[in-house]
């Protein structure tokens, strides 16, 4: 990324106390001189946004030529955070609160977008890079959009190889990958794709590779969200795919348009959600995290002013309370990425600078597993190095390093421990007084002094023993338990191979680490006081061994389809890989709304063993379209091959689309027959689609007879004794298609019989003139006058709408059909 994050505390005069963030830009961008300048001239603008959803920044400034931002810290998680939560433990957002979010964000938007200077006009703010990163949610339920004008900056600098421009391509425009212009609409696209993955649990453009995930976000390659959850109501789905519209006209042309849309939703729904709902959620879901940072913050509440700042407390303004020993690294906000088969969600270009612990040479070597994410604390800078110095030798570019979700705690020093600086640094926005070496060699020397009584007085008159208590650690199962215990650096202080474990240690905070062969690993931070003793039960998790399940795997046609196990839903939708389950037997159910026949049958598998379950939904009714071109044939659709057809059987109309309602386990097949022709015969292979074609249009052929090419013949070949012409291919499959342009056909002269037909619809969908397929709306045909039968299909919504226009010579008739 740009930077990198630490958490802070500032100080002030009378006891000013605030926890910030700080964000340090990195050398190798600081040496770009006309990034700096876009830089600095997007966070003057920033810095004038003053809304309860923008976090705010407070200053930039630099030290020793690098620059550094402090702005509002939010003790929270971000929505990327929160959309890894929802997966792992497979409960999808309530639609209610994913609304809610979407909205807080649009009102933070508004006001950015709208926001003008002091002459009244608007400054055309842009945010560029709306993602789930950055946009966060305190533990209290506060929404909070961040990097507000660093993204646009970000967008203006000429570096990309870097990792400056890189960027978020699945949160893309499609104008920002072309490369076109941008205006706050760009936003909305981008928002839309948050509410469409926080209302479906599924990434919506991701691809195998950058340019595959740019040719998605170009092409908007959408399938509904209903896809995936079928709880989304008609209405919301409307809403969410305006927001991601391919063409910036037909988005929401602000977001308080797209706020107030989502606002009757929610009322009309009866549908009511509050920042206190957002707060209950956030503090149940994240209990652990909620807890531990708050022992973290009583442990910063005891970081007291150095006195090395406290002289210089009366010149002290907000513009110089970031100085380096207040400095203290921040925790990790995002959650540890395991690099497993199948864990490509989030792709390395779309993660944000995240809040994190520079590893540091003060840091002692442990075990891995046991790996800090902060050193204790960092080493005062000297005169020759910046006041941000961290005591590392890690190049400054090298990400955190990263530890599964536990229960961890950021090493905090206690204020004996607190390393001081030689002598009192200038502030970087005050130029150092003249004859200051004097009261700084006198305040040093007064230092050490009392640092001098004190250290006689604990090891010489005190016997150099602090205070302690007796720490008692009870797992269950006690046998088999490994403990460890390790102080606040980190560096372990007992190994007790037998449980219980009791051991007296000085008064502090440690991590107490649990082992057992076939049990989850248990990590706890714990307080001890002196002279008490404090117990810690620890209540061991069982692994689920790989030899004691059986994995089940399920794909097939539809995809996004409902799984049922023993008649309990699953929240996670087809297609499935390696679901691990208890041997033994299961009835599987799986279906698709109301549009196909639910399959279901019982499986019993062992330990260890594979169910690779691949389905293919029979549709309850399935639109049949097909070109002949043979005059007077008969179209049939039997189900024995060698039956004479039934009357029933061939009522099919070539020329309009015909509805059949397939029965479960039984075969069709298309049959076209004229006396003296040969026959054509096509098995019908639904494959979970709504819509079925035959492979080509169908002329068919006198024996002996020759092909004769003209149009509409595009190709011929060979099947069996009949020749078969080939016509574009009219099989439909069940995705949304690509965008196609508007064909424009140049208007008939009323002397030429005809006129225009303007056909729409909401949302796309195919259209058949008199039976003929004419591609997908938006359309302009020409046809010639008289009355002509038009019939719109969606296959997503399983949908058909037919009607008749009369089309007059040299007139247009518009017509734009709601699904």
């Amino acid at each position: 990324g740009m930077a990198e994050v630490f958490k802070a505390k500032s100080f002030g005069s009378d006891g000013f106390e605030k926890i910030v963030a700080i964000k340090r830009i990195l050398p190798n961008i600081a040496e770009d001189e006309e990034f700096i300048t876009m830089f600095i001239d997007e966070a003057k603008i920033s810095v004038q946004l003053n809304h309860p959803n923008i976090a705010q920044i407070t200053d930039l400034n630099k030290v020793d030529d690098i620059y550094y931002i402090a702005m509002e810290y939010v003790n929270g998680k971000d929505i990327r955070t929160i959309f890894e939560r929802c997966r792992s433990d497979r409960t999808p957002m309530s639609i209610a609160q994913a609304c809610f979010l979407v909205m807080k964000v649009c009102e933070g938007l508004e006001y950015a977008h709208n926001k003008k200077d002091a002459n009244g006009h608007e400054i055309g703010i842009v945010h560029r890079d709306i993602s789930p990163q950055n946009i966060l949610i305190s533990y209290e339920g506060d929404v909070k959009i961040i990097d507000f004008g660093i993204a646009k900056a970000a967008g203006k600098a000429s570096k990309t190889q870097a990792g400056i421009l890189k960027g978020k391509f699945g949160y893309m425009s499609p104008e920002q990958v072309r490369g076109l212009p941008l205006d706050k609409r760009s936003d909305i696209f981008s928002l839309g794709i948050v509410l469409y993955e926080l209302l479906t649990g599924e990434r919506l453009f991701v691809g195998e590779s950058d340019f595959s995930t740019l040719e998605k976000v170009r092409n908007v390659e959408i399938l509904p969200p209903s896809t995936y959850n079928r709880k989304i109501p008609e209405l919301l789905e409307i809403i969410v795919l305006r927001a991601l519209a391919k063409e910036v006209e037909d988005r929401y042309q602000s977001s308080g348009d797209f706020h107030d849309e989502l606002q009757a939703f929610m009322y009309n729904c009866g549908e009511f959600y509050s920042r206190k709902d957002l707060a209950a959620w956030m503090k149940k879901t994240f209990s652990d995290e909620v807890a531990e940072e708050q022992v973290k913050l009583e442990q910063y509440a005891k970081i007291q002013m150095p006195p090395e700042l406290r002289s210089q407390q009366p010149g002290m303004s907000p513009g110089n309370i970031f100085d380096g020993p207040t400095l203290q690294p921040a925790v990790n906000s995002g959650p540890a990425r395991s690099h497993g088969k199948g864990d490509d969600w989030w792709e390395d270009d779309e993660i944000e600078t995240a809040l994190y612990d520079k590893p540091g040479d003060v840091t002692p070597k442990a075990d891995p597993l046991l790996a800090p994410r902060a050193p204790s604390f960092t080493d005062a800078p000297s005169h020759d190095e910046p006041l941000f110095s961290f005591g590392s030798t890690t190049p400054v570019s090298e990400p955190p390093r990263e530890m599964d979700r536990m229960n961890s705690f950021e090493s905090m020093p206690m204020m004996d421990s607190i390393p001081q600086m030689s002598g009192p640094l200038p502030s970087p926005l005050e130029t150092p007084k003249q004859g200051g070496k004097g009261v700084v060699i006198a305040a040093t020397v007064g230092f050490c002094l009392v640092l001098a009584a004190f250290l006689v007085w604990f090891f010489v008159f005190r016997g150099g023993k602090p205070e302690s208590g007796v720490l008692i650690v009870n797992t269950t199962p006690s046998e088999g338990s490994v403990v460890k215990v390790f102080d606040s650096a980190q560096k372990p202080v007992k190994l007790n191979k037998s449980v219980p474990l009791r051991v007296e240690l000085p008064a502090g905070q440690y991590l107490i680490v649990v082992e057992h062969k076939g049990y989850s690993t248990v990590k706890q931070m714990v307080s001890l006081e002196a002279n008490h003793t404090r117990e810690v039960p620890i209540l061991l998790e069982k692994l689920k061994e790989s030899l004691s399940t059986f994995k089940l795997s399920i794909s097939g046609a539809p995809k996004g389809a409902t799984v049922w196990l023993d008649g309990k839903e699953m929240a996670e939708k087809t297609p499935w890989t390696g679901m691990d389950l208890k041997p033994g037997t299961y009835k599987v159910k799986i279906g698709f709304g109301n549009q196909f026949h639910e399959f279901e049958k019982s499986y019993t598998k062992n330990a260890g063993e594979l169910l690779n379950l691949k389905y293919s939904l029979v549709p309850k009714k399935v639109t049949v379209t097909m070109n002949v071109f043979t005059p007077k044939a008969r179209v049939c659709i039997v189900n024995d091959i060698n039956a004479v057809p039934k009357r029933a059987q061939c009522n099919v109309d070539p020329k309009n689309p015909y509805d059949l309602s397939p029965v479960v386990g039984r075969e069709y097949y298309l049959k076209v027959t004229r006396a003296g022709f040969n026959s054509y015969l096509e098995k019908m292979d639904f494959d979970g689609k709504t819509v079925w074609s035959p492979k080509a249009g169908i002329r068919l052929l006198k024996p002996g007879a020759t092909v004769d090419i003209s149009p509409p013949i595009m190709n011929t070949v060979t099947v069996g004794p009949m020749e078969m012409t080939m016509t574009p291919i009219m099989v439909v499959v069940n995705t949304m298609p690509h965008p196609m342009p508007m064909i424009v056909t140049p208007p008939a002269m009323p002397s030429g019989g005809t006129g225009t037909l303007r056909i729409g619809s909401k949302p796309r969908a195919l259209v058949y003139v008199d039976g003929a397929k004419k591609g997908w709306t938006p359309r302009r045909i020409t046809l010639s006058s008289g009355r002509h039968r038009i019939t719109l299909i969606n296959n997503e919504l399983g949908k058909r709408n037919s009607f008749t226009v009369n089309i007059g010579p040299g007139k247009t008739v518009t017509k734009v059909v709601t699904f």
